[in-house]
């Protein structure tokens, strides 16, 4: 598939000389096939929401705001940003010397039909130039307009798309800066723009790209000749001359154009987006340089960098400690090795052997620190664990204050002076020993040294006969040889093509320290050395030789170790490549390679990697037993073309299909493309939360954005709301209507997304079974045609790996960067809250039902089966809340959310909240203790709780007979409750304090109880109720101040049993649930899932 510009190029080469400009009318034509299908889902999915949060911190810091737009087409694009945003602007000025757009835009501008106008609070009308935007302040208009002066100033001014005309760039950049309000240090310009546009010397303030965009034309002549020309740039005549030109055009577009199973009446053509801010301090480069110098002939090594146009390369000269040839590098009484800035693996492993001492360092000689601070995965690490694990300690620059930071054992020679020592950094090195680059400016690294070992290494090649022998032939590398191997032993394989055919490259790494002597394993202990290699091939190196054998470097295609090529690369993390599913990715991953230099390496793991336990440094990913390294490369004189695009999406698919089979993601490769996030939410493992909130302290402006990415530590809680029902019931509608709902809720400024948990089942299955992974998303009819399928392909899933349902949870949560509500549709887990939520303790999550009749959910899946959906209306749970979906239209959608979702996220909630007193080490240490009662303890707390308890309440107090709770807790809250209501109260003590009559009923102790108490005996006590408090067949609400371990609400359900109401009868509302401790759980799995249960607040924690 074509990009925009590769088409450009060609159909001008094409055309026999340049025609006509386009009149305003054809390029309105050709615009909007732009902004259509596919195109506006570059609008929807990219601009308008980087817009909105690179607007946001602007608009929330002023009272108003003045806006300039450059060429915003028959509307503005700042029309889709939310009515809180928009209504902040109260100025608005714009060019658009389009005459059909002005037109549109000054109707759209003035009138709006639909409801209120999209800048509601201008205090003037807008200014609408029609005229081109000119570097002088003076523009010469039309005749009816007369000449217009410039010479107000903005706080935003905003290029979408409109830069194409504007020559040269920077220079117009130049001149918006200029025109930035000076007093506002947040004001602007903003640009959005085709990838690859330079500005020269011009600094960024911010960027995002979005390189997957595409733009999708309909394939038929009348569409291709206005699409055609659109992105020619010129029109054609009428002339014979010109019509062979057009059909030569449209034979061009047809040729380079993908073509979609699921849109077969489409051609699509790559677009890749990309956003860049510029602030007044855009110009101020020379002020860097004259302190830094600048490095002008310098060669950047990575062919991405150098894409993106740096506006300048600097190199510090004051860190350096050492100006001899060896500066950066030093060993402290053998047992440690300093390594600073600048450092590359091989200095290292070259100075430190001199001394029989070195430190695990990946298998590349040339790179540098951010490997080693994000994992190093090398030759050594099954036998000494990885270059993270040896981290003792750091010296880094904080970018939040500046100061130099002296972390965790470093020698105090080499402690610079002036550095302090931050409060809390063990938490610092425990985050440098896996993500070292997110956390700071790593000035030097102090590792533990370790014996210094002589390697042998022996490789051979197999080559395979088909697709069948190379999965066999892999299963047998792991079986026979690989599995087998001593931890001082590894085995790597690699997998590529050559000759015409596929082969299996091996080469063996034997590893002996002084002392060991060598004593190289036979040929009889390797089964698959006697098909192409022998003892003959044995080599003996030192740790700086074994830099180039690897097989990538010395043998396969010739040895890219000294070709011009370029490389992209992804790391996925596997147990088991025996698994057929696994196996039959990578075979097919070399079958459908895009560049014949392509390869996969399966790097040896386990051994000592595994020994680390997985919270004890940020890399948080150990089990595995390869690291699979998809690499894509290239002819470096194709940098800039197709072929490499080609390839960076090739190494993106293979890792996506390998993604829900792997056990973790390798964070040294990820970086800001958005195509990494979904990688990145592996990357930590469990550590992930830990790590967002600790770069959240240490980098709170993002300062280091270029490193893998990590969630934004938010202090406003998730929300998780789970959309479930039966096939057909609209609950995609309904998510994507709340979506929108939340999206534009007034003042709350909340980012909403809906996925389909789904999404990995269906990948797999397009993988196991060769279906259409585009049409499975997208088209509902093909879907219903595989859905049994589908569902047996997940059951036997399960069957193999009974937590998948909790892993695709996770994955999808922890995808979700940056979101405040997250539907998650595609649920197929019952009870889904019980289940589910001790998963994500911080977030709360809700099940949302939806409901409609058989006849309608027909219609909607087009006459489609019921395959497994039950029959029986009746669920064996009580869902958070229903929705009758039974009205076309999405009024009732809108109506639902505002009355039972939105209200999450009200400020009542927030100040309840900011009540409940957390206190670290109580009762024990290692508990942070959440002090619930600590809201009865401030000024109007329990008229707050009591009021909220009583809105938020999902059933009639009209038609609730009586309120119980239980000491101590429940009777702080539940008294001023029913007193609201007018309820009378069940009161429930502990066994001996109730007058006779009385029933009573066993409690164990809640873990915050058990924790504070020593005996063991006293952790189970009796609890009773008057039996004759409350009426057969009443309707009870059980108030309580927690819901943790449930053991209290378990007691509570059993004795209002024993005295005759009937479970149906029952709800609960707590003030705070703690999801952690499983007391859902608990309740379902004593016969009580059917009972409704609400909180207020939710915790993590105890």
């Amino acid at each position: 598939m074509a990009n925009i510009e590769t088409l450009k190029r060609t159909l001008r080469q094409k055309a026999t000389a340049i025609g006509t400009p386009l009149s305003d009318e054809q390029y309105c034509a050709g615009f909007e096939l732009f902004v259509q299908g596919s195109g506006w889902v570059i609008y929807q999915d990219f601009i308008i929401p980087q817009l909105s949060k690179l607007l946001m911190p602007l608009f929330s810091s002023q009272a108003h705001v003045s806006v300039l737009e450059i060429g915003p087409g028959p509307k503005s694009v700042l029309g889709h940003l939310p009515g809180s945003l928009r209504r902040k602007i109260k100025r608005y000025t714009a060019f658009e010397p389009n005459i059909v757009f002005a037109t549109a835009m000054d109707e759209w501008l003035c009138s709006n039909p639909e409801g209120e106008p999209p800048f509601p609070c201008l205090d003037r009308c807008p200014k609408l130039h029609r005229v081109p935007f000119s570097l002088k302040g003076h523009m010469e208009g039309n005749a009816a307009d007369g000449p217009h002066e410039i010479d107000e100033k903005y706080d935003v001014i905003l290029f979408c798309h409109s830069m194409y005309g504007l020559n040269p760039k920077a220079k117009f950049i130049e001149r918006a800066l200029e025109m930035l309000v000076e007093q506002a240090e947040e004001a602007m310009v903003a640009v959005f723009h085709r990838d690859g546009l330079a500005f020269g010397r011009l600094v960024c303030h911010r960027t995002a790209s979005f390189p997957t965009a595409e733009i999708g034309v309909p394939n038929n002549d009348d569409a291709l000749d206005k699409f055609a020309s659109f992105v020619a740039g010129f029109g054609l005549q009428d002339t014979e001359q010109d019509e062979a030109t057009k059909i030569d055009w449209r034979e061009t577009c047809r040729d380079l154009g993908r073509r979609s199973e699921a849109q077969p009446s489409h051609l699509f053509f790559s677009a890749p987006d990309r956003m860049v801010a510029f602030t007044r301090h855009s110009t101020a480069l020379p002020e860097l340089t004259a302190e830094v110098p600048a490095v002008e002939t310098v060669q950047v090594k990575n062919w991405e960098a150098r894409l993106c146009h740096p506006a300048s390369v600097v190199r510090p000269t004051e860190i350096r400690q050492s100006k001899n040839e060896e500066a950066g590098l030093a060993l402290v009484r053998t047992s440690l090795v300093v390594a600073e800035a600048g450092c590359k693996a091989g200095d290292i492993v070259r100075k430190s052997i001199e001394a029989g001492v070195t430190v695990p360092l990946g298998a590349r000689p040339s790179t540098g620190a951010g490997l080693w601070l994000q994992g190093g995965i090398g030759h050594l690490a099954r036998l000494y664990g990885l270059t993270c694990d040896a981290i003792v300690g750091v010296v880094a620059v904080s970018v939040k204050t500046s100061q130099v930071l002296c972390i965790g054992d470093v020698p105090n020679e080499h402690c610079p002076i002036g550095a302090v020592r931050p409060e809390n950094q063990m938490d610092l090195l425990w985050a440098a020993r896996g993500a070292g680059t997110n956390i700071g400016i790593i000035i030097s690294v102090t590792f533990r040294a370790f014996a210094a070992p002589t390697y042998l290494v022996r490789d051979w090649v197999v080559p395979l006969r088909d697709d069948q022998d190379a999965q066999l032939q892999l299963a047998s590398f792991d079986e026979s040889l690989a599995c087998k191997l001593p931890a001082n032993c590894s085995a790597d394989a690699y997998l590529y093509w050559e000759d015409g055919g596929t082969h299996l490259g091996v080469t063996l790494f034997e590893c002996f320290t002084p002392g060991d002597g060598l004593k190289p394993l036979s040929s009889l202990s390797l089964p698959m050395a006697a098909v192409g290699g022998s003892d003959q091939s044995l080599k003996t190196m030192d740790g700086v030789e074994v830099f180039d054998a690897d097989m990538y470097v010395s043998r396969m295609h010739g040895g890219h170790g000294g070709s011009k090529t370029s490389s992209f690369k992804r790391c996925l993390f596997l147990k088991d490549i025996r698994e057929p599913n696994v196996t039959e990715i990578l075979v097919r991953a070399i079958r459908t390679r895009p560049s014949a230099l392509c390869y996969l390496h399966l790097l040896h793991g386990g051994g000592a990697v595994d020994s680390v336990a997985i919270d004890a440094t940020a890399f948080g990913c150990r089990g595995w037993q390869y690291a699979c390294i998809v690499t894509g490369v290239w002819s470096r004189s194709d940098d800039r073309t197709e072929t490499a695009r080609d390839v960076v999406q090739w190494v993106y698919r293979v890792a996506a299909d390998l993604l829900p089979l792997s056990c973790g993601v390798y964070s040294a490769d990820l970086g800001p493309d958005p195509r990494d996030m979904i990688l990145a939410a592996k990357a930590f493992g469990p550590n992930l939360r830990r790590l967002a909130c600790l770069k959240q302290a240490a980098d709170p402006a993002n300062v280091l954005a270029y490193t893998c990415p990590l969630p934004k530590a938010s202090a406003a809680q998730k929300l998780i709301i789970l959309v479930t029902g039966k096939c057909g019931a609209g609950k995609d509608y309904c998510a994507n209507v709340w979506v929108s709902a939340f999206t534009n809720a007034t003042q709350r400024h909340l980012v909403a997304r809906a996925v389909s948990i789904s999404e990995a089942t269906k990948r797999g299955y397009a993988v196991a079974t060769g279906a259409d992974l585009e049409r499975l998303l997208s088209d509902r009819v093909y879907k219903e045609q595989h859905r049994s399928k589908l569902t047996e392909f997940f059951q036997d899933q399960v069957r193999q790996r009974p937590r998948l349902p909790e892993e695709h949870f996770l994955d999808v949560v922890h995808n979700a960067v940056g979101v405040d509500v997250l539907l998650i549709t595609g649920m197929r887990d019952e009870a889904p809250v019980a289940t589910l939520s001790h998963l994500v303790p911080a977030s709360r999550v809700l099940e949302v039902y939806i409901r409609t009749s058989d006849e309608i959910r027909k219609v909607r899946r087009q006459g489609g089966g019921d395959n497994n959906d039950s029959h029986s209306t009746v669920l064996d749970h009580s869902p958070s809340l229903v929705f009758e979906n039974d009205q076309t239209g999405d009024e009732k959608a809108k109506r639902f959310a505002e009355n039972y979702l939105l209200p999450f996220f009200g400020d009542e909630l927030q100040r309840l909240a900011e009540m409940v007193g957390r206190v670290s080490d109580f009762p024990c240490p290692g508990i942070e203790f959440h002090h619930i009662l600590n809201i009865a303890q401030q000024p109007n707390g329990l008229a707050l709780c009591a009021s909220l308890l009583q809105s938020h309440f999902r059933g009639d107090w009209n038609n609730v007979d009586m309120i119980a709770c239980c000491e101590a807790g429940g009777f702080v809250f539940a008294p001023v409750l029913a007193s609201r209501v007018d309820v009378p109260l069940a009161l429930i003590r502990e066994e001996g304090k109730l007058p006779p009559p009385t029933v009573s009923v066993s409690r164990s102790a809640s873990h915050i109880s058990a924790s504070a108490t020593a005996s063991k005996l006293s952790k189970r006590t009796r609890i009773e109720i008057s039996s004759e408090t409350i009426p057969r067949g009443a309707s009870v609400v059980i108030v309580d101040d927690v819901l943790a371990t449930g053991n209290t609400l378990l007691a509570i359900l059993r004795l209002l049993e024993k005295v005759g109401v009937c479970t149906d009868r029952i709800r609960i509302i707590v003030v705070a649930e703690f999801p952690d401790h499983h007391g859902r759980g608990l309740l379902r799995k004593h016969g009580f899932g059917r009972v409704d249960i609400q909180s207020l607040l939710v915790f993590d924690g105890a």
